[in-house]
């Protein structure tokens, strides 16, 4: 699935904002996920393969992007389940709750997560009902929201990496007074544990 980005407004603010050519051709790889006994017909010389092939769901999730991505940012929850992503996952930049589509594998680089969104993610405003998970629990559903806790952690350990001790504790402070509330007392223990490694 190939993309030209010097034809549209979006691609080129993409461009600039990215430093990629105005050029620049993204080319995604789903990777096909059913695959049959049958082989390909062997040209002379060619190595003989498994036919594999793309199923319905992949397929629709192809056409998605090849559909929207020159128009809007394509978003991806982070609690799917991986093989829902097709593979293209390695071009995720991850905002907390939900990864956006680059145009670029995002692996290994500064663009692999989007700090500044993640930080405005934990603003005590969006927690002020938070602890009512504990009242209205719903099993095997409430447990998404340790994905909160996680991206803390991320935004945690980009503090640390740069050796930010000041928002690091505040953001430690935020921990224990917004989300470590009891609903799972274990797993609270062990994030304000890593949360305490990092600060020293």
């Amino acid at each position: 699935m190939g993309y030209d980005y010097g034809h549209d407004t979006r691609a080129r603010k993409t461009t600039a904002k990215y430093n990629l050519s105005i050029d620049y051709e993204m080319r995604w790889q789903v990777k096909p996920d059913l695959f049959s006994d049958r082989y390909h017909s062997k040209i002379a010389g060619e190595k003989t393969k498994i036919r594999t092939y793309l199923s319905p769901q992949r397929a629709v999730l192809l056409q998605i992007v090849e559909d929207n991505f020159p128009y809007r940012p394509i978003f991806f929850s982070n609690l799917a389940t991986p093989t829902f992503y097709g593979g293209l996952d390695s071009y995720f930049q991850s905002c907390g709750l939900v990864s956006v589509l680059l145009p670029f594998e995002t692996a290994d680089t500064e663009y692999r997560y989007d700090y500044e969104i993640i930080e405005h993610l934990f603003q005590n405003n969006n927690f002020d009902n938070y602890a009512l998970i504990k009242e209205y629990d719903i099993p095997r559903i409430s447990g998404i929201v340790f994905n909160y806790h996680q991206s803390l952690l991320v935004l945690a350990d980009y503090y640390r990496r740069n050796n930010d001790s000041m928002r690091l504790e505040t953001l430690t402070e935020f921990y224990k007074n917004q989300l470590a509330i009891g609903f799972n007392p274990a797993q609270e223990t062990r994030y304000l544990e890593i949360l305490d490694r990092m600060k020293k």
